[in-house]
Order: C-alpha cells, then structure tokens, then sequence
C-alpha cells in the first residue's frame, strides 16, 4: 500500500471493477479493500467540488423525463456526496434516484434495489468506463457510450458511441419509441 503510482502505471494497471481494479495493484483483501474506497469517499467528499454538467446534459434528461422515463443515476461514488451533488445542481427535480456505491453489490453488479426499480422497464443507460456498460448488460439496459467524456476502455459499436449527450438522447428517444 505504500507504493506510489505514476499515472502512467494506473493507466496499465486499471480495470474496469474494483476487485479488478485492487488485484492489480496487489490488494485483495476485502478489508483492506473498504479502507481504500472509504478513503477515497472522505477524500472526494473534502476535496472535490461540485462536478461541473456537461453542455446538453440537463436538457437531454429533462426531454427523456418528459417522455416519462424515470432519470436515475448508478455510480461508484459514495451515495452521500452523489446526493449532495444532485442537490446542488439543475439536476436535483429531474433525478428520481441515486444509487452509489454499496460493498456488497457494486458496479457492475446492481444493487437489489436498483434491479427491482428496473425490473420491468425498457432501460437506457449512458456511461464512460468499462464497468458502466458490464452494468448495462447486467441490468439489461441498452447502453449508449458517453463519448463526450474520456473513454479509453470502452469498446462499443459505432450505433452505441455518442459524442455528445443530444447524441444520446436521439439514441435513447429511438430505443424508447421502438
């Protein structure tokens, strides 16, 4: 745990979930594996300001609402600092639920809950990791790669790929009126 790492080394290293992710720099104790991401979760939630939305984001979600889909986020980031950050932004009366990170049941596995808030639905989902579109198959969601973001791990065919998140929306409005 005391190695330190450049990024070009976590860049070699990296994988798309955590277990993956922890083997790969030695770390494969459960525990020690909660210690890490709880430091990581105090770190984000000290350090990190509000993330900024991309262009188009807010009104890509806002027209899915309104074509009545429920507008959920599923992360790896801890459910308090995900909330807070909801709460804080344009997002907070479009969001419908979070759900973060749980040791148990993380990306790319669904939580029970979020698999019975799905159960039944035709679901979309935008990501920019590996993991995100494992959590689309797993929940069986159609998943749309966001391309707008850094995405060196996603392979994804060329239908799936959207540069921006009106891309997406056009993308999930098609899947949606099918």
């Amino acid at each position: 745990m005391g190695e330190t790492i450049d990024y070009q080394t976590y860049l070699e290293r990296a994988r798309p979930t955590f277990p993956e992710f922890f083997a790969n720099f030695g770390i494969t104790s459960p525990i020690e594996v909660q210690k890490i991401i709880q430091l990581f979760q105090r770190q984000w939630q000290e350090q990190s300001p509000a993330p900024p939305l991309f262009t188009g984001i807010s009104t890509a979600l806002s027209c899915l609402q309104s074509e009545g889909a429920e507008v959920v986020i599923w992360t790896a980031r801890d459910f308090a600092t995900t909330t807070d950050c909801v709460q804080n932004s344009p997002l907070s009366t479009i969001i419908r639920a979070v759900f973060a990170y749980e040791p148990l049941a993380s990306k790319p596995q669904p939580s029970a809950s979020l698999s019975e808030f799905c159960s039944g639905a035709r679901v979309v989902m935008t990501g920019d990791s590996m993991s995100d579109k494992m959590g689309a198959s797993n929940l069986q969601a159609k998943f749309f790669q966001a391309a707008w973001i850094q995405c060196a791990d996603v392979h994804c065919e060329a239908a799936e790929v959207c540069s921006s998140p009106m891309e997406f929306l056009s993308g999930a409005l098609a899947h949606f009126r099918a």
